[in-house]
């Protein structure tokens, strides 16, 4: 296992539009930054089999993750969420990521015991800090399983945290009553446009398919610098290689839209955005 380390200055990235309001921003900036956390990047290598003469016969796993460094109480518990956020459906199996990874390498050798050329296994998970701010903590999960199938399993997880209790933010913990609709509809939007752009279109008797009619709003979201981030999976994309499709709606279009809670995780925006 190694660890390096990394400090992270929570401070606010968002700046208002125009140039007296900006001016504001950067003036107060400094004092937005209230605490310093220190985060250990964990690395977590381990395989089992001759790796290097063959791929069969073999399981290599790569994890890497963020820990924060001599937690507090609220650090514990973002600890614990990013590592459950890694382990995915075995999170309440296992407590900690060496349990995690002595168990996979058991599967393996039971799975292949007096079998010839059996194919190999790769995992490589890694999960990374997208955002940081004075208010919250961001992850993303890049996740790739090859379990010997005929194709990888790709997991893509995302993750934001209040940075004063550790909590998982949710959806109702960023808008008003009643949003749904209104975010379901620029999600779509949003979604569409990316689909487009990244040529994931469809079409059926000559009518483009509405792919992204089949989102529905979920509590796998992330917040940034920019606006609120969602992933989208169909099927139809694994033939294209595209796999997850993410997308993100701009905090300006909430701002306009009017469903941000002024009370909830992203109240500070009301008075100061990135447009």
């Amino acid at each position: 296992m190694k660890i390096t380390s990394l400090i992270l200055l929570f401070s606010l990235a968002f700046f208002a539009c125009g140039p007296e309001q900006k001016k504001e921003s950067e003036e107060t900036d400094s004092n937005l930054i209230e605490e310093q956390w220190v985060f250990d990047t964990i690395l977590v290598e381990k395989e089992s089999g001759d790796c290097a003469a063959t791929e069969t016969g073999c399981i290599t796993i790569a994890l890497s993750y963020p820990q924060v460094h001599e937690p507090d109480s609220i650090g514990k518990l973002v600890n614990e969420h990013i590592i459950g956020l890694l382990l995915g459906t075995m999170r309440d199996s296992f407590k900690h990521v060496d349990a995690y990874t002595d168990h996979l390498v058991r599967e393996y050798k039971a799975y292949s015991k007096g079998a010839a050329d059996v194919a190999g296994w790769q995992i490589e998970n890694e999960v990374r800090i997208e955002y940081a701010s004075n208010q919250l903590i961001s992850v993303r999960l890049e996740s790739f399983e090859n379990f010997g199938g005929a194709s990888p399993n790709l997991r893509v997880g995302l993750r934001s945290f209040s940075q004063s209790t550790g909590k998982r933010l949710v959806l109702a913990d960023v808008f008003k009553e009643n949003y749904e609709d209104t975010l379901l509809y620029l999600c779509h939007y949003h979604l569409k446009n990316a689909l487009t752009t990244n040529l994931e279109v469809t079409y059926e008797d000559g009518f483009l398919q509405d792919r992204e009619k089949g989102f529905e709003l979920n509590e796998h979201f992330l917040l940034n610098e920019t606006g609120i981030s969602f992933v989208y999976f169909d099927p139809a994309f694994q033939a294209t290689g595209a796999g997850w499709q993410e997308f993100t709606v701009p905090y300006s279009e909430l701002i306009e839209a009017n469903i941000l809670d002024e009370k909830g995780a992203l109240g500070f925006l009301l008075g100061s955005v990135n447009l």
